[in-house]
Parts: structure tokens; C-alpha cells; sequence
């Protein structure tokens, strides 16, 4: 695919990946002052997104893991949450290094809040879009990931050799 506008001048992915980073920053901005009231920042909230849909406690590793950071900041994260409330965290009784987190009633209470806020951003985002474009979408965010990765792993490779 040529991926130059009709005068070579401009590549697409240049248009295409501001407008990517421009959503997304906009889309956090947006969310962080939805849950800035209930004291969440969107590292917070993110915490308690992965937690709530986990059919039992989960470990500090899977939880950083999920949240595509390191374990370090995840410890500050869930410190915070921990001393504020919304979550607990214990010692795994299978493995006394593994520290297990789990979501309080506080946080609870939140989920159902936070849920009901993603439905209101899901319909005002996806208004007036016909269901076939939001899923073409989807299908090119994956492939561009998909081709990322690679081109990363080669990179990678190239350093290395």
C-alpha cells in the first residue's frame, strides 16, 4: 500500500498516528475527569477496571502484567488504593511471596459507578457511527498492532546482530 497523499508529500501514518495519540490523550483526559471526584486517576481506575472482571483475587505480577507496567509503579498504585480503601492485598496462602489484590466494598460501589459512566462514554463516542465502521476499526487497530510488533521485533533483531 502506498501509504503517500497524491503529492508524496505527507505519509498517512503521520495523519493517522497524531490522530490515534490525539484520541487517546483526549479519551484519558475525558475519563480522569469523569473519576477525579471519586479521588481516581486513570492509573487507579484502570487497577479496579482489570480487578472487577477477575474471579478471585489477583496477583500483583498478573494485575502489572494487565496493566502493561512495571512492578515497581504497580506497588505505588495499589499502596494508595490500599491506604484509601478500595483495595486489599494479602499474601497468597499457596506462595508467601505472591501478594494477592482484591477489591473492598468501597470499591464495589465504584465499579457499578464506573460502569455506568463507560456506557454513557460508549454511547456519546459511537453516536451516529454505523456499528460496520466502529468494526472495521477494530480489525485495522489490530492489524496496525499486529505489523508494529513485527517491525519492532525486527528492529530489535537489527540492534542485536
Amino acid at each position: 500500500m502506498d501509504t503517500r497523499n497524491p503529492t508524496g508529500a505527507t505519509p498517512i501514518f503521520k495523519t493517522h498516528a497524531m490522530n490515534m495519540i490525539l484520541f487517546v490523550r483526549e479519551l484519558r483526559q475525558a475519563m480522569d475527569d469523569m473519576f477525579r471526584p471519586y479521588g481516581m486517576s486513570s492509573s487507579r481506575w484502570m487497577a479496579l477496571a482489570i480487578l472487577k472482571d477477575a474471579l478471585e483475587p489477583m496477583s500483583q505480577k498478573e494485575l502489572a502484567l494487565r496493566m502493561d507496567i512495571e512492578g515497581a509503579t504497580l506497588v505505588r498504585i495499589i499502596d494508595a488504593l490500599e491506604r484509601d480503601g478500595w483495595v486489599r492485598r494479602r499474601v497468597s496462602p499457596l506462595d508467601r511471596r505472591i501478594k494477592l489484590v482484591s477489591m473492598e466494598p468501597k470499591a464495589q460501589e465504584f465499579v457499578k459507578i464506573f460502569m455506568f459512566s463507560m456506557r454513557r462514554l460508549d454511547k456519546a463516542l459511537y453516536n451516529g457511527i454505523p456499528d460496520s465502521r466502529v468494526l472495521d476499526s477494530i480489525g485495522l487497530l489490530e492489524e496496525l498492532r499486529a505489523n508494529l510488533q513485527s517491525f519492532t521485533e525486527d528492529m530489535r533483531e537489527e540492534a542485536t546482530a
